[in-house]
C-alpha cells in the first residue's frame, strides 16, 4: 500500500517508515489525538540517534507549549 504524504507530492510506502507518535487526551471533539512528531525512511533495524533526538525535542516543545511541563 502506497500513501501520498499530505504536505508534499512524495509517495511513500508505510512499511518503510518509522514513526514517533505522541498521544494526547486534549480538548478536541473526541477527547484524544495522535501527533506525528517525526517521520523518516528507515533503512536499518536500529533507529538513528539523530532521528530519536529530533522526535524527543519536538515532544518536549509540544509539552511546554500546551502546559504539560
Amino acid at each position: 500500500m502506497l500513501v501520498q504524504a499530505e504536505r508534499s507530492k512524495t509517495v511513500v510506502d508505510p512499511r518503510r517508515i518509522c514513526r514517533k507518535y505522541l498521544s494526547d487526551s486534549g480538548d478536541d471533539q473526541k477527547g484524544n489525538k495522535v501527533i506525528l512528531l517525526h517521520g523518516f525512511q528507515k533503512k536499518s533495524q536500529k533507529t538513528p540517534k539523530q532521528d530519536m533526538e529530533i522526535a524527543q525535542q519536538r515532544q518536549r516543545r509540544y509539552f511546554q507549549r500546551h502546559g504539560y511541563l
